[in-house]
């Protein structure tokens, strides 16, 4: 059990961790202009402005203001508050921006030019940023919730159905043994209450073993009761009691750690619509913690637990990822239980006594604070409500949507942090007389970087991949293709991933970027959790040119891959191994499908002249070298050759011709006598010459290409022309040659 909590805390932190890092506002960057094919839709639109930086430590939270009437106030200025760090001094404001959306606004701009995506075309981006009504999630919670209250809280949640405005997006989410999307997004009326009618399935929840009669413990109890002695079985019986408080803190082990994992992965799901959204959370709860019980058992300490930390660690999630969450008690106004008829059916007469009833309410009101106590922790550290203790509890969602529906974000760079994991308070303040403030009780002082560090790239793909929710955070849009496209004569499912760059991490290195992003595809079979693993890496390191254009188009990355006849799911998945942010998307496998991928017949070879580009051999442009391989030799008779006359770009050494013999005549074939190394750097020898591209492109008789570049910080090998691994230590060395390096 511990080593499963740990892994959901190091998920919790990484997340929590990759949106501090991500929220960083640029001002001044222009939008570029979209270039992306007809149809596919803009990654990472709607963001306000926001471009984000995962280089960046700021803090970004959602604030509510009301007047003493609890209605909005819409002017305030940067100038009116003053937020507080901990004890530390006043910090700076970096951005401050008012968020309108009126739940009274009525449906989106009808004038709105509609956006079309082809049907085979998908989005990991939900559609709701045109929307005026903060959309809002209903998490029906049956893992934590007897049956009779699941009745009552659908019954409630039909109710406010029929209160909510027009057109208010809403999703229906079921939390059981699993997490589950009855319904997604929608306003219309008749599919919510559909999936509403899904929501309750029978759920008994073990409680206090202290009042539990069919023990074993309480059995010998009630079954001696009355005499003077226990038959000498007292010792016996604490064990016996011991181990029934410790069964019941494990069932609460699996609930909380259930529960916790559906909310991150909620607050994942929803990261990629900007702006506040609403999460609903109709539940009775688990615990938050389970104190020691010095009355029952030999060992007053066997059972306890604490689960404060995770619950502030996922709401810290949900919080960077601008999910409030407002807790529905569905026991609304609760009455004493102990003196119920029902509670007393199996009570022995001899237990019914004052004490005895002192004891059990005393337990009752503990559990249900205990209980409670979470659905106040997670409302307050993201800046909802907990609804309790009432029975009126469509009334509680009004509120939520009218606290998405006017709030102000803003942000700031902590000063004097050590980032080493520790929670933060904030304070807020305002020298507006009458105004009151909501907003998020603090945040985790985490490094997202070294969280990274400490998990394997390819563990967080498939933690990804595993997730019952496609993650939003990086946007993804994937476009399906006939099998045998783009150069693939071997037929298989063909897809054109678009992976956004504003969120990923980079390095510049004069006109390169370089960056370290990994893609995984998971096929799934029709109902199970187990999933056929790939994964790929990236190009490492690009021009400026194409950094830029990619920023304004996103990353292409062609997909092709052949599953098994059984697939019918495909998850694809995208993640910056620099922060940990992850992006994935689902597409449906249909039988037809891979029937229509099958590999096909390869078509006629392509008639064409080899031939090989050096756009450093000389000034200007040059014409190609009408070549299919290139040999070098030693007077001793021995020689190396690069050949790319067939299908491969290899290296075939003759004698005993040294490796670096072969790379340093490369390496003055391609560059001539242009360029020399000087203070470590590469540099024409002219200094009105420019730079070196410092790339190669072989061209094969079949019309395929491998383009060699060496800008990186390591060769890079683009094209259909596959490079054999004879042929990579060589470049290995002219690299080095290149960047000023001795081999």
């Amino acid at each position: 059990m511990h080593a499963r909590w740990s892994f959901t805390i190091v998920a919790l932190c990484l997340f929590s961790a990759a949106f501090i890092a991500t929220r960083a506002a640029s001002q001044s960057a222009p939008a570029a202009p979209s270039t992306q094919p007809a149809g596919a839709q803009q990654p990472g639109a709607g963001q306000s402005g926001y471009v984000l930086k995962v280089t960046t430590r700021l803090v970004t939270l959602d604030l509510i203001a009301t007047d003493s009437h609890g209605n909005p106030v819409r002017d305030l200025k940067p100038e009116d508050l003053q937020i507080f760090e901990e004890h530390k001094a006043r910090q700076k404001i970096e951005h401050f921006e008012l968020f309108e959306k009126r739940a009274d606004a009525g449906p989106p701009n009808a004038s709105a030019p509609a956006i079309r995506k082809p049907a085979n075309v998908r989005s990991n981006q939900l559609p709701l940023d045109r929307l005026k009504i903060p959309p809002t999630v209903l998490l029906m919670d049956v893992l934590n919730t007897q049956t009779t209250n699941q009745v009552q809280g659908r019954a409630h949640m039909l109710q406010l159905l029929r209160t909510l405005p027009p057109d208010t997006p809403v999703a229906v989410f079921l939390l059981g043994s699993s997490l589950r999307i009855l319904q997604g997004f929608t306003s219309d009326g008749t599919l919510l209450r559909a999936a509403l009618d899904q929501t309750v399935i029978g759920t008994v929840i073990e409680g206090n073993p202290h009042d539990d009669r069919s023990n074993t413990a309480n059995f010998i109890l009630d079954t001696t009761a009355g005499m003077d002695a226990t038959l000498g079985l007292n010792s016996a019986l604490g064990e016996i009691q011991d181990f029934a408080k410790e069964e019941r803190a494990m069932t609460v082990d699996l609930r909380a750690k259930e529960t916790l994992g559906a909310l991150a992965q909620i607050g994942q799901y929803l990261s990629g619509i900007p702006g506040r959204k609403n999460l609903i959370w109709v539940s009775e709860s688990f615990p938050i913690s389970i104190a020691p019980d010095p009355d029952m058992g030999n060992n007053p300490f066997s059972g306890i637990r604490d689960y404060a930390d995770q619950v502030k660690l996922v709401a810290n999630a949900l919080t960077d990822a601008q999910v409030a969450v407002y807790p529905l008690d569905v026991r609304g106004l609760l009455a004493q239980q102990s003196f119920s008829a029902s509670q007393n059916l199996n009570r022995s007469q001899s237990l019914m006594t004052g004490p005895d009833y002192a004891s059990q309410l005393s337990r009752e009101d503990i559990d249900l604070q205990e209980s409670q106590g979470t659905m106040e922790e997670i409302a307050q550290d993201t800046g909802g409500k907990a609804c309790k203790n009432r029975n009126d509890l469509s009334s509680c969602i009004t509120t939520a949507l009218n606290d998405s529906s006017s709030y102000y974000e803003m942000s700031f760079y902590p000063q004097n942090v050590k980032w080493d994991g520790m929670f933060h308070k904030i304070v807020v303040k305002t020298s507006r007389p009458g105004v009151k403030l909501s907003y998020r009780r603090g945040y985790y002082a985490l490094d997202a970087s070294s969280l990274a560090k400490k998990q394997p790239p390819e563990d967080r793909l498939r933690q990804a991949c595993t997730d019952l929710l496609p993650s939003t955070t990086i946007p993804l849009t994937v476009q399906s293709a006939p099998p045998g496209q783009s150069g693939n004569p071997q037929g298989g499912l063909q897809y054109l991933l678009l992976i956004s760059a504003s969120g990923l991490s980079s390095t510049q290195e004069g006109d390169s970027y370089s960056l370290n992003v990994r893609v995984a595809d998971c096929e799934f079979a029709q109902k199970t959790t187990t999933f056929r693993f790939n994964e790929r890496a990236l190009t490492k390191s690009v021009s400026g040119e194409l950094f830029r254009t990619w920023q304004s188009t996103g990353i292409p990355y062609h997909v092709a891959l052949m599953p098994s006849a059984e697939t019918r799911r495909i998850r694809l998945v995208a993640l910056d191994v620099s922060s940990g942010l992850t992006g994935a998307i689902d597409i449906p496998v249909l039988p037809s499908d891979i029937a229509r991928a099958a590999p096909v017949a390869p078509p006629a070879p392509v008639a064409a002249t080899p031939y090989l580009e050096l756009p450093d051999k000389v000034k200007g442009s040059s014409a190609p070298k009408l070549v299919e391989s290139v040999t070098f030799h030693l007077d001793s008779g021995a020689s190396g050759t690069l050949d790319w006359s067939g299908d491969a770009l290899l290296y075939r050494p003759a004698g005993d011709m040294p490796l670096d013999q072969s790379a340093n005549g490369f390496f003055s074939y391609a560059f001539g006598n242009r360029f020399h190394c000087l203070d470590g750097h590469f540099i024409p020898v002219d200094p009105a010459d420019s730079p070196p591209a410092m790339r190669f492109a072989f061209h094969n008789h079949t019309g395929k290409i491998v383009v060699v570049d060496l800008k990186g910080e390591e060769p890079v090998y683009i094209g259909d022309l596959p490079v054999d691994p004879s042929a990579q230590p060589l470049f290995d060395l002219v690299w080095k040659s290149s960047h000023c390096q001795e081999q």
